[in-house]
């Protein structure tokens, strides 16, 4: 068993590599330290071809859904956040799991997660971080990590950059995301 945090995968992340048939980028890094909520596999069953790669990846024992338990103190916080209208029902899940289990959010949905990881001292992993990460381990190449990036943003995946290559080039700059 890893001793490593678990990852909370949000929506958002997770559909981004099933958008373009990647989910093995992130199970060859993650496999079973992956955890999806059940509030954002509900999000995904919105788009079942989505959803189905995500179950697939449960089912290959890759990513463990996982349920809030009503009258935890997670399910209370995500009913606060609920209350609050600020945040959709995927980020909510996985903000209010965090806080009472730990681990780190998976998540491209800055707007509503930076700030929120900030304040609570939380990790954020988003999908540049996850290219990036393949990228320096050698187990992506420039070029496939472009075409993965260029696929993403097909998708209306929102990324930092217009390919990954430039996005090599602004974290050269000292820049980042």
């Amino acid at each position: 068993m890893s001793t490593d945090a678990p990852i909370v995968l949000d929506s958002d992340f997770v559909s981004s590599f099933a958008w373009v048939d990647r989910m093995d980028v992130i199970e060859d890094l993650y496999s079973k330290r992956m955890i999806i909520l059940q509030e954002v596999m509900e999000e995904l069953n919105r788009v079942p071809h989505l959803a189905a790669r995500v179950q697939l990846c449960v089912e290959k024992g890759h990513i463990t859904i996982e349920t809030m338990m009503a009258g935890s103190p997670e399910a209370l916080q995500l009913a606060r956040f609920h209350e609050s209208g600020r945040y959709g029902a995927g980020e909510a899940s996985c903000m209010a799991y965090l806080l009472y289990r730990g681990g780190i959010l998976a998540s491209n949905n800055l707007s509503d997660v930076k700030a929120f990881c900030a304040v609570h001292k939380m990790p954020l992993l988003t999908t540049p971080d996850v290219l990036l990460q393949s990228y320096e381990d050698g187990r992506l190449g420039v070029k496939e990590a472009d075409a993965i990036w260029g696929g993403m943003l097909a998708r209306r995946r929102k990324l930092p950059a217009s390919s990954f290559t430039e996005y090599l080039a602004t974290l050269k700059r000292g820049g980042g995301h």
